[in-house]
């Protein structure tokens, strides 16, 4: 199954830390710390935030708890989504302005 989610970046720029405090998973928070600039950080949160949704359309879990989701960066950058440690599909983000995320999971995960 495959999902996507579109946010648009200045929707979440005054409220930006209280977002992820509610979203971001403790590893997500820690990798979080290693941006510097305000419009990193918003970029970061909006895209976790897309791609959070996007693993919602793709699994059809509408009751999950966003911070069982993580998308963590592996040691090139690149995104992986994993739910309760579980590498569960693939995630691709961009953002520019907008986040944009596209999930696509390996398996059926509800």
């Amino acid at each position: 199954m495959i999902g996507v989610d579109i946010i648009n970046l200045a929707r979440i720029s005054d409220d930006f830390e209280r977002l992820g405090e509610r979203i971001l998973s403790d590893k997500e928070k820690t990798q979080l710390l290693t941006y510097q600039t305000k419009t990193s950080k918003i970029s970061y949160i909006g895209g976790r935030f897309a791609a959070k949704e996007a693993y919602v359309k793709a699994s059809g879990d509408k009751l999950v708890d966003f911070q069982t989701v993580e998308v963590i960066n592996d040691q090139d950058g690149r995104p992986h989504i994993y739910v309760k440690n579980e590498e569960i599909g693939e995630v691709s983000i961009a953002h520019d302005g907008y986040a944009i995320a596209i999930v696509s999971l390996f398996k059926e995960n509800k």
